[in-house]
């Protein structure tokens, strides 16, 4: 089974891990061990090595002191000596007690070496005491001749010989210990080693898997993103950065330009589904206004036959009146079919904005007056030229600001705005917003606000339809920006004339 690159990397930290924390505490331990066993030599195996040199030198000290006595010393002086050797034989011979079955002073089954020296030393006692004795009897010379024979006598050369036996034992048993310390140490310095030495096959492992499978790949694919570094980020250099900043950079500007894309995408969409929308309705219009607009022709020829033969009746001429007037909106209805049905037909030319809102302007002030609205233009700075057709821009705002006017039933203040912004695809235009101070429209009526035959008044429902197809015409949008109980704002786009199309369109002219 093939492991992922995470399970990799977490099996191979978490085995140094586990390595590392074995190293330390194996290490810990084997400090912790050979200080102990230091601490026991310290506190036993060497003050037991030296009471078997003691208690020797304390018997050489008891023996010259015993000596200078029987050979004409103080008695004080050699009972004072004596009581000091003796008080340190009994501090020695208790070290040696307490370590006896350690350091094989004492055998189970036989006599040991401790027990055999304090009995030699208890008849070396026992002879000194006889020979004191003959020495205070003033038999001195027998006395000072005892004293000769016990100087190099058996007695006290086996007690020398068994403090240096265990004098000898009490050294091996702590170069045993020492050695078997030493060991302990070499085994578990290997054990670190060995594990130290994993630890660093490991760490190579992982910087090897860190380079191979992460580092070089990032690194090819910050070379990659470079080569678009122009277009997505502006010819923004991240040279400098770290690999994974240069990559974020570059993924997050992807990432907005591939929603930039969508939300482009989408509207041509939209777009193209209303396009197809349109022409299917715009060939059904065609058909039927044509179809209606010939018996409509004979029909308004007939009634003006008719109101010239009804003068002199009131009633009959009333009659045709009304005829006339709803004959006249129908023929007015199939005009629209056939405005929506055919392409317009346009001629652009670069033109300022403001003359055509002027010139808009001028055309519904006087309808304007009598329902109290008034037309308010806000402050603009210079405005390029724009290229369009003036009678169907014209046409466009007429039929925004007319639906304006309707929305506002008590009269009120329309406002006309110009800048200009840049629209989603980065291209320069010249923006138009018209503000009505009605009451708005619902979400169901602002989604379908430029579908063909949908109003919410009198009407064929096509205006806004006609509209939205003439700006796309133009290479250009029509939007519906927003619509609450305040108002709503519809924003024209048209597009800026390009440089050198005003000198050409005068010399052509």
């Amino acid at each position: 089974m093939r492991l992922r690159l995470a399970t990799r990397f977490s099996a191979i930290i978490v085995s140094i891990f586990v390595l590392a924390l074995l190293s330390n505490l194996m290490a810990l331990f084997v400090a912790w061990r050979v200080e102990r066993r230091l601490n026991e030599i310290a506190r036993i195996d060497l003050p037991s090595a030296t009471a078997a040199d003691e208690f020797r030198a304390v018997l050489q000290e008891e023996q010259v002191a015993y000596s200078s006595y029987l050979l004409g010393g103080s008695e004080a002086q050699w009972r004072a000596a004596m009581k000091q050797a003796e008080d340190r034989l009994q501090i020695a011979t208790r070290v040696m007690q307490s370590t006896a079955k350690i350091f094989g002073w004492e055998n189970s089954g036989s006599e040991g070496l401790l027990a055999r020296l304090e009995r030699t030393h208890a008849k070396i006692e026992a002879q000194r005491s006889a020979t004191v004795a003959l020495f205070s009897q003033g038999e001195r010379e027998k006395a000072r001749s005892r004293l000769l024979a016990e100087a190099n006598g058996p007695l006290f050369q086996e007690a020398d010989d068994l403090c240096l036996r265990m004098a000898a034992a009490a050294d091996a048993h702590i170069r045993e210990n020492t050695d078997r310390a030493a060991r302990r140490v070499h085994q578990f310095a290997w054990v670190i080693g060995v594990s130290g030495g994993l630890t660093l096959g490991l760490g190579g492992a992982l910087l090897w898997l860190f380079f191979r499978r992460i580092l070089v790949p990032l690194r090819g694919l910050v070379a990659d993103a470079q080569l678009f570094r122009g277009t997505l980020l502006g010819g923004q250099d991240h040279s400098e950065e770290d690999e994974m900043r240069t990559v974020g950079a570059y993924f997050r500007s992807l990432m907005s330009d591939v929603s930039d894309t969508r939300s482009s995408l989408e509207r041509s969409h939209n777009r193209l589904l209303v396009a197809e929308k349109l022409a299917s309705v715009g060939k059904l219009a065609a058909s039927v206004a044509h179809e209606i607009r010939n018996p409509l022709t004979a029909m308004k020829m007939w009634l003006f036959s008719m109101e010239e033969s009804a003068r002199g009746s009131p009633e009959l001429e009333h009659k045709l009146k009304i005829v006339s007037e709803e004959t006249t909106r129908l023929d007015q209805i199939v005009r629209d079919f056939l405005e929506f049905a055919r392409p317009p037909n346009l001629q652009p030319r670069p033109l300022p904005i403001d003359a055509v809102i002027q010139q808009t302007r001028e055309f519904l002030a006087a309808s304007w007056k009598e329902r109290k609205i008034n037309l308010v233009q806000g402050p603009t700075a210079a405005l390029p030229l724009v290229m369009a057709d003036p009678g169907q821009l014209k046409q466009v705002l007429i039929n925004l600001l007319n639906n304006a006017s309707d929305a506002m039933t008590d009269g009120g203040e329309i406002r006309i705005l110009t800048s200009a912004e840049r629209d989603a695809d980065g291209r320069p235009m010249v923006v138009v917003r018209i503000c009505d101070a009605g009451g708005g429209m619902g979400p169901e009526v602002q989604r379908r606000v430029f579908e063909p035959f949908f109003s919410t008044k009198e009407g064929t429902g096509l205006g806004l339809c006609i509209a939205a197809r003439i700006m796309a015409a133009h290479d250009g949008l029509l939007v519906l920006e927003s619509s609450s109980e305040k108002g709503t704002t519809f924003a024209v786009w048209v597009p800026i004339a390009q440089e050198g199309a005003h000198d050409q369109d005068s010399r052509s002219g």
